[in-house]
């Protein structure tokens, strides 16, 4: 590519030329660090053409280094694939030419012009760059952007964007591998923007009152079979089934999600999956990675029904950048009728498998509701204790659960309980804490300290069954409404009574099952 000719004076022995220290936010005169006393001029990436430095004024300038030659199977390759497709949607949109790509590379010892010009022969962009004979130039620009060695690159690929006003905007490229040409204009405001549009898109997922649809999300007006291009469908009509985004990164779960797909089938229930590659780490040639996984999928007979859409790079960016596929597939069930979506769906499939159907948290926290809730506190408690309280006027009942072997720090929970008792009886009339050891057998001084009702040893594994059908038993304090139905298992995050805004009675029972969920899953 480059066919200027070295100067005499640039010797390789000549003292190194000092780097420039850059931040997001400074001024940066883009001119002088792409130039230098002998040179005023950038190359073209395609046949060397010289072009004049002040072609740079009034552009956006992206500076990017790389340290060469670059591994095919490295996050390099991705970024070079953000460039090219951020200068595609840019030409489509008719604005390309106010943005100006300087490529600046760094040559690994022991390589040559041949791997230099070989670099720039695979993009698909012609881009500017700094000539192959100016080593200097692009050893300071590079050490400036702290790219200096292989050790010391560590997988980044320094970026820097200017304004035409010199001001340093982008200062990564990952706000070209996140967001890609969306990012244009490349200022913090607009970046900070797409953030908050992101949050809305997926707050919408779990929104009944302002779903987001298949179409809407996608920007597809119909979708089409994996086996046939030609059986296709308009998105719009997928909005009342259960359609999930099979978001594959590298294939894991399409086995898994096959098997799934076909017990569905078998049982009659609907389940739509629209496929989505997602080739934006470690994958360059974005078509052969959609055609890989299109012909992988068709190798399984009811997965030959899925959907899919032609690949858009803005699109298809957003969706891996919203729903964090950076090292997995995942599996993303869509609202759906008066149902909401789930970012778990993958996770809530591969735990719970076919009960969770349609494959969403929510399913398994109605669940885990309607069980808690199919006994009283009479079923638990037995006639005698019930009928004590009953004559007391007590109607709401805190049961805890003491548990000494895990009660960390000292009897936290008990000691903060003993103190805030007199609290909980002046704010809440008609309230009692019932004792429950899950230690029976073993000696426990708290029992009779603070003379609260204690649960008969013969309830103790009927406690135990309902209150944690499935989870790790745990020092607790369960709350019972006036109903004798459960409404918490954690009503001690709301002590101290006194400082908290939140009622001891609160029915928090599916919020805290979701978390359970969470912390099972992931």
């Amino acid at each position: 590519m480059d066919s200027i000719p070295k100067k005499e004076h640039e010797d390789e022995e000549e003292l190194e030329v000092a780097a420039v220290n850059i931040k997001q936010g400074d001024h940066v005169d883009v001119k002088a660090l792409l130039s230098s006393k002998a040179r005023d001029f950038l190359v073209t990436s395609k046949g060397g053409k010289i072009v004049p430095i002040s072609g740079l004024d009034g552009k956006f300038v992206i500076v990017c280094c790389f340290l060469l030659p670059i591994d095919m199977d490295t996050i390099e390759i991705s970024i070079c694939h953000a460039i090219e497709a951020l200068y595609s949607e840019l030409s489509l949109n008719g604005i390309a030419d106010n943005v100006k790509l300087v490529i600046v590379a760094k040559i690994a010892p022991g390589f040559s012009n041949a791997d230099f010009d070989s670099f720039f022969s695979r993009l698909s962009v012609n881009c500017l760059a700094i000539p192959f004979s100016d080593s200097k130039s692009r050893d300071k620009i590079c050490k400036s952007f702290g790219l200096r060695t292989a050790e010391s690159s560590s997988g980044v690929v320094p970026c820097l964007v200017v304004h035409p006003n010199g001001k340093a905007l982008q200062y990564d490229p990952f706000f070209l591998y996140d967001y890609g040409a969306k990012s244009f204009p490349f200022t913090k405001e607009h970046v900070d923007n797409i953030r908050r549009q992101d949050d809305i898109i997926k707050k919408r997922l779990r929104s009944t009152d302002s779903p987001i649809f298949l179409e809407e999300l996608l920007q597809c007006g119909s979708l089409s079979r994996i086996a046939s291009e030609y059986d296709y469908i308009p998105t719009s009509d997928l909005k009342d089934t259960v359609v999930a985004l099979y978001l594959c990164y590298d294939e894991s779960f399409m086995g898994k999600l096959q098997d799934i797909h076909q017990k569905c089938f078998d049982e009659g229930f609907k389940f739509e999956i629209v496929l989505v590659p997602l080739p934006f780490y470690r994958h360059y040639e974005t078509p052969s990675f959609h055609d890989r996984m299109k012909q992988l999928a068709m190798k399984h007979t009811r997965s030959s029904t899925w959907w899919t859409f032609p690949f858009d790079d803005k699109i298809y960016r957003t969706l891996w950048r919203l729903f964090s596929c950076e090292m997995e597939d995942q599996l993303i069930v869509l609202p759906h009728g008066q149902c909401l979506g789930d970012l778990w769906g993958k996770d809530i499939a591969t735990f719970y498998g076919m009960n969770a159907y349609p494959f969403t948290r929510d399913v398994i926290i109605s669940q885990n509701v309607n069980e808690l809730r199919s006994f009283t506190l009479q079923q638990l408690l037995g006639n005698t204790l019930m009928s004590d309280l009953q004559n007391k006027n007590v109607m709401n009942v805190l049961l805890y659960l003491d548990y000494p072997t895990f009660d960390h720090k000292g009897g936290y929970l008990y000691n903060t309980l003993k103190q805030e008792y007199q609290g909980i009886k002046d704010k809440y009339e008609g309230s009692e804490v019932i004792f429950v050891s899950l230690e029976p057998e073993s000696e426990n001084s708290r029992m009779s300290e603070m003379k609260w009702p204690i649960l008969p040893p013969e309830m103790f594994e009927s406690v135990i069954k309902h209150i944690f059908p499935d989870y790790f038993v745990h020092p607790t304090l369960v709350a019972f409404g006036r109903d004798g139905k459960i409404l918490s298992r954690s009503a001690q995050y709301r002590l101290p009574v006194s400082t908290s805004s939140a009622s001891l009675f609160d029915d928090t029972l599916a919020s805290e099952i979701e978390t359970e969920i969470k912390w099972k899953i992931k």
